[in-house]
């Protein structure tokens, strides 16, 4: 018995494809800057290569998790990096991951890339090579997360510090403005 062949997939309406374009900006943006910001500052090798140990890391592990929970209808993971969760479905997600995959394996490459122009050495021997093997373990590497993945984490931990900081400044200004008005006050007070 012949089977028949898999239907193609279902096209995405126009706000999921704006969704996902929006996604794929976003992941190429934030994950090319992060691989940028390593190439142009940073000139330790053990520093450099530690640092490119981090990107992809947690990629394989986060993508069962986000793909499990897309498949139950909860979308956090998207929803906690500024992307609108109304329009996502689990076959969304899983382009979506795959664009976030492809950008953080293009900045692999780009910053192996250059460390090769910089080191002359290949990144992943060197990384390999038990003489560096002790003094890159005890190196700090200049990012602890994908561009994608710290995103969440900026946004939870420095807008609530921002929004502390923000309160306290506003709270100050208040505080000025009452001094102010209560100096008016007894000026008036001692008119009459």
């Amino acid at each position: 018995m012949a089977s028949l062949p898999n239907p193609p997939p279902q096209s995405f309406t126009t706000e999921q494809e704006a969704v996902l374009q929006e996604w794929k900006h976003l992941c190429q943006t934030l994950e090319h800057a992060q691989g940028d910001h390593l190439v142009a500052t940073c000139r330790d090798k053990y520093q450099y290569a530690k640092t490119y140990l981090v990107y992809g890391r947690e990629v394989d592990q986060v993508n069962v998790e986000v793909r499990q929970a897309a498949r139950q209808g909860s979308y956090g993971f998207f929803a906690g990096r500024g992307i609108a969760a109304r329009h996502l479905t689990p076959r969304l997600a899983d382009e979506m991951l795959k664009a976030w995959r492809i950008t953080v394996a293009s900045k692999r490459a780009r910053v192996a890339e250059m460390f090769l122009r910089r080191f002359g050495e290949d990144i992943e021997e060197f990384i390999g090579t038990p003489h560096h093997a002790s003094r890159l373990v005890m190196a700090v590497g200049l990012d602890r997360r994908d561009a994608i993945l710290a995103l969440a984490d900026w946004t939870q931990e420095k807008l609530v510090g921002a929004e502390v900081s923000q309160l306290r400044a506003d709270v100050a200004t208040l505080r000025q403005e009452i001094e102010k008005l209560g100096q008016q006050l007894m000026r008036w007070w001692n008119r009459e």
